[in-house]
Order: structure tokens, then C-alpha cells, then sequence
């Protein structure tokens, strides 16, 4: 596509996709952004997932999988949809938003959760099985769910509503 011959209507995922990789980027589109937009459906991404600048990905509802690493330069938002990075996670340059009750559930290490970040009434859940930093944020709803190892926090966090620590087996460190 040209800037000329861009789609007015962004893509909207109406059935469940199973992608070996997902690049969300509006390079080739000039001034144009580019959103993907989930609502019900399950989006299961086996490797990595990079949201670009000037690329949005929304989970309305439904669930993304994502096995690989992820890199959000761009903008995720989150309605009432799950949201659950197996991976690395680097959110350094990039914007969360939360506009419901949604989750983001982080598996790997994280860089950052995002630069820029609105907790609304979202919950950020910690539930890698090795030792995670907890990212320096104002959350609404935070929780650290661990089959064992540290979970630590980077700085001063704040938790709104809920802070829930647990564990499936095994001791979990909370390093504050």
C-alpha cells in the first residue's frame, strides 16, 4: 500500500489465528497508523510479537498467546481481553492502556512493562517460574503468582486495589 491506497478500515480479527510471528508497523503507510483489533477471539502467536511506532494492537476481549519474545514500541490497549507473554517482554518506548478489567500476564523477564502506562481497572500478573523484576508502576490490581524463585521490585510501585502474592508449589521471595 501507498499513503494514497491505505485501507480506511483497520483489520479486525473475526475468528481465532494461530501466526508464527507478529509484526504490527506502519512504516511503508507515512503518517498512517496501523491498529489491530481483537474482540472474542483467541490470537495464539508462536513466536515473537514486535508492535512498532504508530502500531496498535487492542484486545477488546478474547485472549492473546504470545510464545516468544515481545517488543511494544507502539501501543497495546486492553478492554476485558488476556493478554499472556510466555516471553521476554521489553515495553521500553511503548504505551499500555487499560480500558476495563483485562489482564497482562508476564512469563519472562521483564525490561519494562511500558513507558508509558494507564492501569484503569486492569491487572498486571508476575507469573514466571524464575526470578522476575517487578516493574516501578502505579497498578490497579497486581499480582505475583509463582511456581518458586524471587519476585523483586525495581523501585517504588504502587498498587491501587489489589496486591495478591501466591504461589503453585515451592517458596516465593517477595525482595522488597
Amino acid at each position: 500500500f501507498t499513503d494514497q491506497s491505505l485501507p480506511t478500515n483497520q483489520p479486525t480479527l473475526n475468528s481465532d489465528l494461530s501466526v508464527a510471528n507478529l509484526l504490527i508497523d506502519d512504516d511503508n503507510y507515512g503518517t498512517n497508523s496501523v491498529t489491530v483489533t481483537l474482540t472474542g477471539q483467541t490470537l495464539t502467536n508462536a513466536g515473537t510479537l514486535d508492535i512498532d511506532a504508530g502500531g496498535t494492537l487492542a484486545a477488546s476481549t478474547g485472549t492473546i498467546t504470545i510464545a516468544g519474545a515481545t517488543d511494544l514500541n507502539g501501543t497495546l490497549t486492553i478492554s476485558t481481553g488476556l493478554v499472556d507473554a510466555e516471553g521476554a517482554w521489553d515495553g521500553t518506548g511503548g504505551t499500555l492502556t487499560f480500558s476495563g478489567a483485562g489482564d497482562l500476564k508476564l512469563a519472562g523477564a521483564v525490561t519494562a512493562v511500558a513507558d508509558t502506562f494507564t492501569a484503569s481497572t486492569g491487572e498486571v500478573t508476575y507469573d514466571g517460574a524464575g526470578a522476575q523484576t517487578v516493574d516501578n508502576l502505579t497498578y490497579y490490581d497486581l499480582t505475583i503468582n509463582k511456581s518458586a524463585s524471587t519476585a523483586s521490585l525495581s523501585g517504588t510501585t504502587v498498587v491501587g486495589h489489589n496486591l495478591q502474592v501466591s504461589t503453585t508449589s515451592g517458596t516465593v521471595t517477595l525482595d522488597l
